[in-house]
């Protein structure tokens, strides 16, 4: 984006928010995946023979989270601190998201915040057992990626962004009223259906970042 190859792309809230704070041009001017608490998609797994009962119990354990400072990383370490649980004394590990299954049931993780579809496959391969929903339990409706490009772009070109705001909208409309094609295009371009798919959303507003 900054160096102008691309004029939109996508990018979770944290991303942004530390690109920004750190001088980077970017703003934010459309929605997209939204985790909402009815339709969890974002969970705390522990290893199968791994005795939890609260948030405490992960002190002095190994948590595997798909990149360090991303959005599964600051909600976690945001929810430990809602408990009461200092961050420091617990073992961050970034790990790519396919690799969780297997480091939970080898026991390199104790635990591990995986995305679906990786999330039911930890649950339902046995490798690990449900948590908690520490996602949900810090925002109940949150906006984890949205569709960004630069303030310079944006100031330039307010009737494209209009239009592909327009497209966004279009899109989802017909994506939610017509499911079958919607898995039928995922199976064609992923090789697979997900168990479950996050809300999609264009709105964007800072109750929700």
């Amino acid at each position: 984006l900054i160096s102008g190859s691309m004029q939109i792309g996508v990018s979770t809230m944290p991303s942004l928010l530390q690109a920004v704070d750190g001088g980077l041009d970017l703003v934010l001017i459309a929605g997209a995946a939204r985790h909402i608490k009815e339709r969890p998609t974002i969970s705390l797994t522990v290893r199968k023979d791994m005795k939890y009962e609260k948030p405490s119990d992960l002190e002095g354990k190994k948590i595997g989270v798909s990149g360090l400072n991303n959005v599964m990383d600051v909600f976690l370490r945001k929810w430990f601190a809602l408990n009461k649980v200092n961050s420091k004394n617990i073992t961050l590990i970034e790990v790519p998201l396919p690799q969780m299954p297997d480091m939970l049931r080898n026991g390199i993780l104790d635990a591990a915040t995986p995305v679906e579809p990786i999330r039911s496959a930890v649950i339902n391969g046995g490798a690990g057992t449900l948590a908690a929903e520490f996602f949900a339990e810090v925002n109940p409706d949150v906006l984890v990626s949205g569709w960004i490009t630069t303030g310079d772009w944006a100031r330039k070109n307010p009737q494209v962004v209009k239009g592909f705001r327009e497209a966004v909208d279009e899109a989802l409309a017909y994506i939610n009223t017509n499911p079958d094609d919607l898995k039928e295009i995922e199976r064609k371009y992923l090789g697979f259906n997900a168990p479950r798919w996050p809300q999609f959303s264009n709105e964007i507003g800072r109750a929700h970042v």
